[in-house]
């Protein structure tokens, strides 16, 4: 048995054809002691950590782990080893909920999970189990933290700055208990710290510097060889002697970048890596023999593979079920939200605005405000003049708006442009008379007559929907006030002239439709669409949180991931789909004439394209399946580090794999709405759309198509023997396929660089 827990050889490591981050890394932990790993940020200390638990693989050298190769015996480590990140990573679940999500991923039944966890509360002092990690404090946090890498009983404990920001009191108890840990259970234990103090904690410590590992010692043999007893003397004057050997062996050279496919070869007191190689070295730096290192994986049956992926599956579909539970606010959100909608443009959109005022000149007679004390005798409208009668008709029925009055057509328009009306009325003085001229000379009317019979009317048009609306109120009020005139006079003529030559869907469809059932539709994929990139928002959280980097290290891959967002979400719309049908149907009295499963089923593949736009797209991963069928790589950015994991053929997350950040991911979402669901043709008609980029919109946009035919669908009963229905089904596989093709490139190019 070797004497080493964690053995380092010529290791090198570079991200997108940049300096290396770490040079030729030489490396060796004894078992059982406590190994410090000091050196500035940025360093390469937390990349180093994770190439030993086999998170990132070396670009060349080897590294050993409990004498297994770390990348390729990754799984069989899972058991052997615990990971305290350097921030909380915690997920706001209940502590116990917390224990047994990790417990669960790394095999632990119910019941050794119960004895650790109470084991571990008696010696860290933990908070009861009911309680949310949201309510503790940031030592509680650590404690916990530290717990649920103690969970395992690991072989080798890797602690990245455990000790940040927390009291002295706390961080003097943790390094006790690591201590007893070491001499009670033999854990060999390597830890990453800033403090100085903290350091002769340590059996030996390694002073990283730029990428290598500048010294490897006793903390105390390093204090008595350079006479002095304070450390931090020891660690200036290693970086001063270290920055004088690199000036003198390069002579003030610029580094070259260093590829990841090839290193030029050099000593190892250079910066620089040696040849690339996959293969292991016949012999490490101390001529013992590398041959039987590593022992032969023990080969798992597939089936046990299989029901070990679906059981990982599950617990992590869990966990997102249980993040929603413990936030019900997110939760009521997600489920009101599309209630609220369809409500709200029932009662919101399509209906006649009121409470409008017009400003009136009545220039005839002293009805109704008018100006001229005149009195003209007249027949039929029981004596009164017809402009009082169209007022009347106009205030009365329609019922629209109010009626204001003004002794001149100046003093009204002014009202208008000033904002109090959005219209002026001018009825001439000798509206009236003009108007009998007007019937009764037909085509020989005089000019002067048809002046005078002639209503002005001036609005604002500033406002189109209303101002469009009150003209045609005005234009329909006219037409009754004229079918009343002559009904009630004796002008002889016959009424229906006055009425429109047109009759609308008398035999086609009888029935009026409104502008809800324009919208409504629209509505069901407008919601579902924009609903769905919450996936994005979360995953993008759990990256910078770095809970989703602890996850991986506890033996989580990435489509496992994606999988349980993909089931996850898809409940969730499929709850919001039926809470917009339930309200549309109940509430709103708003039926499918279509069949109901054509519409749910569009919907629902409208939301796995958005998934698969912003976050999640588990939908895209049976796309992806089939086109990435090779492994590739993908890097989980989190805060200042990097975890790599292999993600084989699923190629289902765009924005928030690409984007690191939460503020990125909300951005691109942001964008995903705009540059989608307005030209959309959900409130407007795309055939308003100048006739060249038309297409654009109509097959550009992943919910156009499905929009047209879920109207389809609702209003006229189509079916699947419609081509339109067929296309709206055709347009989210396409971009499904597209997506995961550009995924496909994505990992290409980062993977050139």
């Amino acid at each position: 048995m070797t004497p080493y827990a964690v053995r380092v050889s010529n290791g090198c490591k570079s991200y997108c054809a940049r300096e290396p981050i770490l040079k030729n890394m030489f490396m060796q932990v004894e078992h059982g002691k406590i190994y410090g790993l000091l050196g500035e940020s940025g360093c390469g200390k937390t990349t180093l950590l994770k190439c030993i638990m086999g998170q990132m693989a070396l670009d060349s050298g080897h590294i050993s782990v409990l004498e297994r190769d770390a990348c390729r015996s990754r799984e069989e480590l899972l058991t052997s080893i615990g990971h305290m990140p350097q921030e909380v990573a915690l997920y706001p679940l209940r502590i116990r909920e917390i224990f047994e999500y990790f417990g669960k991923l790394q095999g632990l039944s119910n019941f050794e999970i119960r004895v650790r966890i109470r084991g571990l509360s008696n010696v860290l002092n933990l908070e009861d189990g009911n309680r949310s990690v949201k309510t503790l404090s940031g030592g509680q946090l650590r404690r916990v933290s530290l717990a649920v890498a103690l969970l395992n009983r690991p072989r080798l404990l890797i602690l990245d700055e455990p000790t940040t920001g927390i009291d002295p009191l706390l961080r003097l108890g943790i390094w006790d208990y690591i201590g007893g840990l070491v001499v009670t259970l033999g854990t060999t234990v390597i830890v990453t710290t800033h403090y100085a103090e903290e350091a002769r904690k340590c059996d030996k410590i390694g002073i990283m510097r730029r990428g290598r590992l500048i010294c490897e010692d006793n903390p105390y043999d390093l204090l008595e060889a350079y006479g002095t007893p304070i450390l931090e003397i020891v660690l200036k004057s290693l970086a001063t002697m270290d920055e004088e050997k690199k000036l003198q062996s390069i002579d003030n050279r610029i580094l070259a970048k260093i590829s990841r496919h090839k290193y030029p070869l050099v000593g190892l007191e250079s910066d620089k890596c040696s040849p690339l190689s996959f293969r292991l070295k016949e012999q490490d730096e101390n001529g013992a023999s590398t041959e039987n290192i590593f022992p032969e994986k023990d080969k798992t049956p597939k089936k046990s593979k299989i029901v070990e992926e679906f059981e990982k599956v599950r617990i992590l579909t869990k966990r997102n079920y249980l993040l929603h539970m413990r936030t019900p606010e997110v939760l009521a959100t997600f489920l009101l939200l599309p209630v609220i909608q369809v409500i709200a443009i029932f009662y919101i959109f399509g209906r006649d605005p009121v409470g409008m005022r017009l400003a009136v000149c009545n220039g005839e007679g002293n009805c109704l405000g008018g100006m001229n004390a005149m009195n003209y005798s007249l027949l039929g409208n029981n004596g009164n003049l017809w402009g009082c009668a169209f007022l009347n008709e106009l205030e009365n029925g329609a019922g629209k708006f109010s009626l204001k009055y003004y002794r001149s057509g100046t003093s009204a328009l002014a009202a208008v442009q000033s904002g109090e009306s959005i219209g002026a009325v001018e009825i001439p003085a000798n509206f009236t008379v003009s108007t009998i001229h007007r019937f009764a000379f037909d085509r020989f009317t005089p000019e002067i007559d048809l002046r005078q019979s002639t209503i002005k009317v001036r609005m604002d048009m500033t406002n189109t929907i209303n101002t469009n609306f009150v003209i045609n109120m005005i234009q329909l009020s006219y037409m009754r006030f004229l079918q009343g005139i002559v009904n009630e006079t004796r002008i002889e003529i016959n009424p229906k002239l006055l009425i429109s030559p047109f009759t609308f869907n008398r035999k086609l469809d009888p029935h009026e439709f409104t502008f809800q059932e324009y919208i409504l539709p629209a509505n069901v994929i407008l919601t579902t669409f924009f609903l769905s990139m919450s996936a994005g928002i979360f995953l993008s959280t759990e990256k910078e949180q770095g809970t989703l980097a602890r996850s991986l290290a506890a033996g989580v891959k990435m489509r496992q991931v994606y999988i349980s967002y993909f089931i996850s979400e898809t409940s969730m719309t499929i709850l919001q789909i039926g809470a917009i049908f339930a309200v549309q149907f109940a509430l709103v009295g708003y039926g499918v004439r279509g069949n109901l499963g054509t519409c749910f089923v569009m919907a629902l593949l409208s939301s796995v394209v958005t998934m698969s736009l912003d976050c999640d797209g588990g939908g895209a991963i049976v796309t992806a399946e089939v086109i990435c069928l090779l492994p590739k790589r993908s890097q989980i950015v989190t805060n200042n580090s990097t975890t790599t994991t292999k993600i084989y053929r699923s190629r289902a997350m765009l924005a928030a794999s690409i984007f690191s950040r939460l503020r990125e991911t909300i951005v691109t979402i942001i964008f995903f709405i705009l540059i989608c669901g307005i030209p959309s043709g959900s409130f407007w008609p795309l055939e308003a759309v100048n006739a060249h980029f038309r297409w654009m919109f109509y097959y550009l946009n992943p919910i156009s198509l499905p929009m047209v035919a879920m109207r389809r669908v609702f209003n006229n009963g189509w079916g699947l023997g419609h081509l339109v229905v067929r296309v709206a089904f055709l347009t989210p596989i396409a971009w499904l396929v597209l997506i995961s093709c550009g995924y496909f490139v994505v990992g290409r190019i980062q993977r050139v660089k």
